[in-house]
């Protein structure tokens, strides 16, 4: 998150490279943070469009989106070496820990938390899997905060907004 927020800044002052690099070290350190390519993206093209493919500076706003994915280029690359498979980590958290990423997480996850309550004696930890009530809760934070965000949108930058988008897509 600090990455994200550095190279959001960098975005605000115009340095495009800074920007771009810490963009870059966070899709290193966490999947999630992919959310910054697309946020990255939408500032540069419209660098662009204001000001025009002649300016150099707005080409130069090109770099940011060109370096923000070498993180998680880097790490697949790395995983692929050593293991075969730039999917490695997905695959450990597939089997080692049953987890997987589908569209209709949410509702999995709904499903198992209401089978949990529905099949208990008592209201107690090792009766509920908490995972799954702090993820509708988290679910349900987000949807409060998005509307929040739409209500004072004018004011919030747009690459703020893509990746507050993108985080929640992911």
């Amino acid at each position: 998150l600090a990455l994200v927020a550095g190279s959001f800044l960098a975005l605000e002052r115009r340095r495009w490279a800074t920007a771009g690099v810490l963009a870059g070290v966070s899709t290193a350190v966490g999947p999630v943070a992919v959310a910054i390519i697309p946020a990255i993206a939408v500032v540069s093209l419209r660098e662009l469009y204001v000001r025009g493919w002649r300016d150099r500076d707005a080409r130069r706003s090109l770099l940011a989106p060109l370096l923000a994915p070498a993180g998680i280029v880097a790490f697949g690359t790395y995983l692929w070496v050593h293991t075969g498979t730039p999917f490695a980590s997905y695959t450990t958290q597939r089997y080692a820990w049953h987890e997987k990423t589908t569209p209709l997480a949410l509702w999995t996850v709904l499903r198992h938390l209401v089978h949990d309550l529905a099949t208990i004696d008592s209201i107690s930890h090792p009766g509920i899997d908490l995972n799954n009530a702090a993820g509708i809760l988290g679910a349900i934070f987000l949807g409060w905060a998005l509307v929040l965000i739409w209500r004072v949108r004018p004011r919030i930058p747009v690459h703020a907004i893509v990746w507050t988008l993108g985080i929640t897509v992911m």
